[in-house]
């Protein structure tokens, strides 16, 4: 009943955590304002394939603030929420990070006494120059070598890599198949936005 009184007053907002949820302890994580994060919530498919995902940020005992799910799409947000039924998990990214999003955050599923908590994080921002973290670049260029690829031809001023070179690590390497013919200076700016990085969840 407590769950519906305040489901009722805030049907967006406000929702009544599931029992045991608290005894969760949550993961630290660490950023600076202007970074993004992308935290993966897992679930069994039989419990909520057809199920509501949340993302939701604790305000006091028992209760959060909903700030997005996959029902509640926001053109232009801060927030996104990206479900994968068929899988079993979903994807929640936060941009532009500011001090005040510091907190607890939960990830979970609507049932009918509240939310199901499938992961918990206390993320701390705070102030400072957002520098691309180097140190997570053999993690990003593992899992997104085409991306990285296209973003650096997007954001030099002049790519002098030749074609017929491959990334690997963190440098350009020839492919050993191939001589490079010529070579062309590469510029990268000293402070960019445009290498996102998600090297904690």
């Amino acid at each position: 009943m407590a769950w519906e009184a305040t489901h009722l007053l805030s049907p967006v907002l406000l929702v009544l955590l599931a029992s045991g949820s608290w005894e969760q302890k949550p993961e630290m994580l660490h950023k600076l304002e202007g970074e993004s994060i992308t935290v993966t919530c897992q679930y069994q498919l039989q419990q909520g394939w057809n199920k509501m995902k949340h993302w939701c940020k604790v305000i006091r005992e028992y209760t959060c603030n909903i700030i997005v799910s996959n029902a509640r799409i926001q053109k232009g947000a801060r927030h996104s929420l990206q479900d994968y039924p068929g899988s079993g998990f979903f994807f929640v990214t936060m941009t532009e990070l500011r001090v005040e999003d510091s907190g607890i955050y939960w990830c979970g599923i609507r049932e009918s006494y509240g939310i199901f908590v499938l992961r918990a994080i206390h993320l701390v921002v705070s102030q400072g120059e957002f520098f691309p973290s180097y140190l997570c670049f053999s993690d990003f260029l593992n899992h997104k070598v085409l991306e990285l690829e296209r973003i650096l031809k997007i954001i030099s001023f002049n790519l002098l890599i030749p074609e017929n070179w491959s990334l690997s690590g963190f440098r350009a390497e020839p492919a050993p198949e191939l001589r490079p013919a010529g070579f062309r200076l590469l510029f990268l700016p000293h402070r960019t936005h445009f290498l996102e990085h998600f090297c904690c969840c």
